[in-house]
This record gives C-alpha cells, structure tokens and sequence, in this order.
C-alpha cells in the first residue's frame, strides 16, 4: 500500500481500492479503511474533505459534487446556490425522464 500511495504525490485526498478494501488517503498518509463497499469509501472521502475543511480539487469538483447531491443524496451550502451545477442536474433529469418515456 505504501508505494501506491507514494507514487504519483497527491495534493487532495484519494480513495485507494486495494481487494475488497477501501482506504481514503489524506496527504499521503491512510486515514481510514473500510471493507463495506465503495458507496461508504466515497462517503468517507466526501467527508474527508469537510472534516480537514480541504478545497475541493477544481479537477474532480464537478465530479464529487454529482456524487455527493445525486449519488448520496447530501445537501450543503454550495450545491444549492451553484447554478452551473443545478443547469446539469435539470438537464440530466430530463434525459432520465425521457428515457424513462421511451422505454414505455
């Protein structure tokens, strides 16, 4: 586990999927492990993030943020005033619904 977390240096925290176990990783060092699946992993590595009050990565904060509202279903400040973000939500609940739709 230690090279893999070595190489490549991360700045923002990571989750590291070793088998079956998940580890969250914050500067470089394993914070914490779970054996339950990924869904708690990502849990962990969101609340990472707010624990260690770390900024988002602008290279995955689009990415986290769909995980964090649509996946896990957690709220905050700054989902609901982003409008970039609400734009995305309203269009891809349109294209669910429309292939909802279709396949009737």
């Amino acid at each position: 586990m230690a090279e893999a977390i070595k190489r490549p240096k991360r700045e923002m925290p990571f989750l590291l999927r070793i088998g079956d176990t998940y580890t969250v990783v914050v500067d470089n060092e394993p914070l914490v492990q779970v054996a339950t699946g990924s869904m708690e992993g990502l849990l962990l590595l969101i609340a990472s993030h707010y624990i260690f009050f770390i900024h988002w990565c602008p290279k995955v904060l689009p990415a986290l943020r769909f995980i964090q509202t649509q996946i896990l279903q957690l709220e905050d400040d700054f989902t609901s005033k982003c409008v970039k973000l609400t734009v995305f939500l309203n269009q891809y609940r349109e294209k669910l619904l429309a292939a909802d739709s279709d396949s009737v």
